[in-house]
């Protein structure tokens, strides 16, 4: 019995620590402590009074861990929208500076070129969508972009297919975020570049013909 339940307080402290570093799915935020649960719930009523004890003490570093993950993945969450809606004022004041002619209201195409997420940290982690940037999913999905932005001030609307193919050759030249540079205005779309074209970007653009992103060694046939 002892050894069963120093057995169980090791396997709590290793998957509370790789669920906080998103080395776990996140339900086993869920499925550990029920199955921690079931497993006090029985092991007590064979146990002595020590044994009572130490379960009762499992039972309570259980929840204890449970509620630190919980709230390491909300703060990331936080910070990441946070980090997120500083980008995109970054993006919308770099917008109007390139275009203050643009009428009020009148969307914006938004091409993106690669994807962003953010770093991890002692403080930031991330586990699926926790902690993720809305600038990073799909492989740099603009249409989502597109919401985001307009969700903060920016009216806009994710580029076709043809725009999308028309804005390659200034996407492909310009300097990637941070650098000056990293967002542009060509032919009336808007570009953002946060890095190399992703996979999901290079498969539509060798769709429209763009044959140097079709190459085998891009992943691309």
């Amino acid at each position: 019995g002892a050894i069963a339940i120093a057995f169980s307080l090791l396997a709590i402290a290793v998957f509370a620590d790789a669920i906080a570093q998103g080395g776990a799915p996140l339900r086993s935020v869920v499925y550990i402590p029920v199955g921690v649960g079931a497993f006090i719930a029985y092991a007590y009523t064979v146990s002595g009074r020590l044994g009572k004890f130490v379960l009762l003490l499992l039972c309570g570093l259980s929840v204890v861990g449970n509620s630190q993950i919980n709230n390491h993945l909300f703060a990331s969450s936080a910070i990441a929208e946070s980090r997120d809606r500083m980008l995109a004022q970054e993006i919308i004041a770099e917008a109007r500076r390139l275009d203050p002619s643009h009428a009020v209201g009148v969307p914006y195409k938004i091409e993106i070129v690669g994807n962003h997420s953010w770093g991890r940290n002692g403080i930031q982690s991330k586990s699926e969508t926790f902690g993720a940037s809305f600038f990073e999913w799909d492989g740099g999905n603009r249409y989502r972009v597109a919401a985001y932005l307009s969700l903060n001030g920016l009216a806009s609307t994710g580029a076709s297919n043809e725009e999308r193919e028309r804005a390659y050759t200034k996407g492909a030249s310009m300097p990637r975020w941070p650098n000056q540079g990293w967002v542009a205005i060509s032919n009336g779309i808007l570009i953002l570049k946060f890095g190399d074209y992703s996979i999901p970007q290079k498969a539509e653009l060798c769709v429209r013909k763009i044959s140097e992103l079709c190459r085998e060694e891009n992943g691309i046939n």
